[in-house]
């Protein structure tokens, strides 16, 4: 992700301003550009290391041991309070919660518990904060709040891969697709059988009508051997299978029927 702010807003102070202004009150001028300087940092706070000094200095270069992030020392808050740093990013690379960062000149250690993006900063990284595949761990924790906060960070999931087919995830709810990636999100279960009720309900009126073919033929004893084979008209050629031979009577004249397929 790129922390680093180039077109920076400071550079841009001296142009902006009458030179009457510039030369009856110099203070002015130094003042926008320090505070334009403010907004274009990226605030640390961070807790002190027992045995380190956390006396970090004006101008040296602040070093994240596990990101590789750097950035040069823009501020303190030694009247504040609270160890903070405010740093003027100068690489491309991120400084990340929970790891140390150390000083280049003091020496001085601390650990990250905080990172405080100021308005120019963040409105320059924009892009890169709201792409998964590149924000910080903070803002995609600030992504599952607000769109997952079920799925928990232990999911066998890659967080990062599902928040960009979230979308997906929820225009598919209640499908068979849906609880299969819910499920392998949250069990890392990939083998699900689904039972649909209907399967096993009686409908009104769900009857399938069916009508047979049916040959009646005078009634002969040796047609009742017909059931099973295949019969041929000798006229018509028409070749038929006969499923069924019944009996049955018109009236008091006795018949045959064939059904046939």
């Amino acid at each position: 992700m790129s922390a680093k702010v180039t077109a920076k807003a400071v550079s841009q102070v001296s142009n902006q301003i009458p030179q009457f202004i510039s030369d009856e009150n110099p203070l002015y001028e130094k003042f926008l550009k320090n505070y334009y300087e403010f907004l274009e940092t990226l605030c640390v706070y961070f807790s002190v290391i027992s045995g380190y000094t956390f006396e970090f200095t004006l101008g040296e270069t602040v070093t994240g041991q596990t990101s590789g992030a750097t950035g040069k020392v823009k501020g303190t808050g030694a009247f504040t309070g609270y160890n903070k740093l405010f740093l003027e990013p100068t690489n491309n690379l991120n400084f990340q919660v929970d790891e140390v960062v150390v000083g280049s000149t003091s020496s001085s250690r601390g650990t990250i518990t905080k990172l405080n993006r100021k308005p120019l900063n963040g409105s320059k990284t924009f892009r890169d904060l709201i792409d998964p595949d590149l924000t910080s761990e903070g803002i995609l924790d600030w992504f599952k709040k607000e769109f997952y906060p079920n799925i928990r960070n232990s999911a066998s999931v890659d967080l990062r891969y599902f928040l960009k087919h979230l979308k997906k995830f929820y225009r598919s709810k209640g499908s068979e697709k849906s609880y299969r990636t819910l499920f392998r999100a949250l069990y890392g279960q990939d083998t699900l059988d689904f039972y649909y009720p209907k399967v096993d309900m009686l409908k009104v009126s769900d009857g399938n009508w069916l009508q047979d073919t049916v040959l009646q033929l005078a009634y002969d004893v040796s047609y009742l051997d017909f059931n099973g084979l295949t019969i041929v008209g000798q006229t018509s050629l028409a070749t038929a299978f006969v499923s069924n031979v019944t009996t049955r009577k018109i009236g008091s004249v006795p018949i045959i029927e064939l059904v046939v397929t």
